[in-house]
């Protein structure tokens, strides 16, 4: 990649202006010194913010003088001067345009509308590298820039999420952590098909402590019709009507990749797996009406059945007091069926009990009066209530047997609440509203006998 270029005046030196270490060995042939100078074009907004960072010069060739005196105004003290380099370095971003656009013929034209395109993202990929620390950013430009991986940088930050989507894989081919930081960006991307494109090219990468956090985010955090999800986020006004603007026109399609995000995870098998587990029990004991509570205590949630799949590959007991809390809650809601001519029971127990159960380290949960409904995709239920309440019973005492008592806000262990006996809600909870703030009346709900 040519970078001696005149930037002011858009003509290129000859050779000898050239400093053998900033050629970056690129020195060819006549025709590919063309195929620089197009390349020069895209990437000058680039050097430009390169050049503006203090002690940065040596990543590469020195601007011309004028240039040099406009970046120097930037940092001064007097506002007039200030004003005086941003309205220069504009005037350079303007003649450098003006050479792109006398292109003549459709083939240079449309070359030139690439060249404009790249330089769109290129300038994207600079705006984020410039938010870095400077050890950072110094280390990602001198990598990034390299000729052999611009174009795939580039891409990284292309408006279009097809094209973002396409650089995922070639990026994580690459070693290091300036491509770790690319990909953290792409799995982040709020777009479906980038994020799940960059999912699939992680799957034989080992990842880095930041990627596993967002993967295990999409697991388990975006779950659930969350209390206090406000799916608007935005109003525009229109002719005095406020129209709501979604944050996120995917969330409700994003909710089922869980799934895949659940089986990356599986498939990586993370140290951090049993801490984040342990987290989102604590989180849910914490918050027993927040999201992580509802998304356990919810039977057909897929988000639920992530977490108990990989609690069943990780089973940390450290999780263990919390759930046994959660039992002693108050049920939020339970139905009894004839499901496929078989008694089928559940309710906001149901799965606590199993993610207990697999802290037991049981293989078959017969014992404890489970069986596996087809219902929901496949889960473990009871026949009825009072099943349940039995193999609760068993659970609390045999981690008692083990020392381990239920978690408790106060640091004492909780009074359990008599099986048969629950608070439930006598209205539905409303998105956006504790369940705690609404009416409830203490109606028992009988054990089957």
């Amino acid at each position: 990649m040519q970078i001696a270029f005149s930037p002011l005046n858009g003509r290129f030196p000859g050779k000898s202006g050239l400093s053998p270490a900033h050629n970056f060995g690129l020195q060819a042939s006549r025709a590919a010194a063309g195929r620089k100078r197009r390349g020069i074009w895209a990437v000058g907004g680039v050097l430009v913010a390169m050049w503006a960072i203090r002690g940065y010069a040596t990543a590469a060739a020195a601007p011309s003088p004028t240039l040099a005196a406009a970046l120097h105004d930037l940092s001064s003290d007097q506002y007039q001067q200030r004003q005086r380099g941003d309205k220069e370095i504009k005037a350079y971003f303007a003649r450098q345009m003006t050479l792109m656009i006398h292109a003549v013929g459709p083939e240079r034209a449309n070359r030139v509308n690439k060249i404009l395109q790249f330089n769109v993202e290129l300038a994207r990929w600079a705006r984020a590298v410039l938010a870095l620390p400077l050890k950072q950013r110094q280390t990602m430009f001198d990598w990034g820039l390299d000729d052999s991986r611009l174009h795939i940088v580039a891409e990284a930050f292309s408006p279009h999420p097809s094209v973002r989507a396409g650089a995922a894989k070639f990026i994580a081919h690459w070693p290091g952590p300036n491509a770790d930081w690319l990909l953290l960006r792409l799995v982040s991307d709020p777009h479906r098909m980038v994020y799940l494109a960059a999912m699939n090219a992680l799957w034989n990468r080992k990842p880095t402590s930041a990627i596993v956090h967002v993967v295990w985010r999409k697991v388990i955090a975006n779950g659930g019709v969350f209390p206090g999800y406000n799916p608007a986020g935005r109003f525009v006004t229109f002719h005095g009507q406020k129209i709501p603007v979604p944050k996120n026109n995917n969330f409700w399609m994003q909710l089922q990749d869980s799934v895949y995000a659940q089986e990356l995870m599986n498939h990586w098998n993370p140290p951090q797996l049993s801490a984040l587990l342990t987290a989102a029990a604590k989180n849910a004991a914490e918050n027993p009406n927040g999201p992580l509570a509802n998304l356990f205590s919810n039977a057909g949630n897929s988000q639920a059945v992530g977490y108990m799949r990989l609690f069943r590959k990780a089973r940390p007991v450290p999780a263990v007091p919390y759930f046994l809390y959660l039992l002693a809650e108050p049920v939020k809601f339970g139905s009894q069926m004839n499901f496929n001519n078989t008694p089928t029971y559940w309710d906001s127990r149901t799965n606590v009990a199993y993610l207990l159960a697999l802290a037991m380290g049981k293989k078959k949960f017969d014992s404890l009066g489970f069986f596996h409904s087809t219902l929901f995709g496949g889960r473990w239920m009871f026949h009825n209530k009072g099943a349940e309440d039995k193999a609760i019973r068993s659970l609390v005492k045999f981690f008692a047997g083990k020392g381990i008592k239920p978690w408790h806000p106060s640091g004492r262990a909780a009074t359990p609440r008599p099986p048969g006996v629950r608070v439930v809600p006598s209205i539905p909870p409303r998105i956006g509203v504790p369940l705690r703030s609404l009416p409830v009346i203490n109606r028992p709900v009988p054990a089957a006998k």
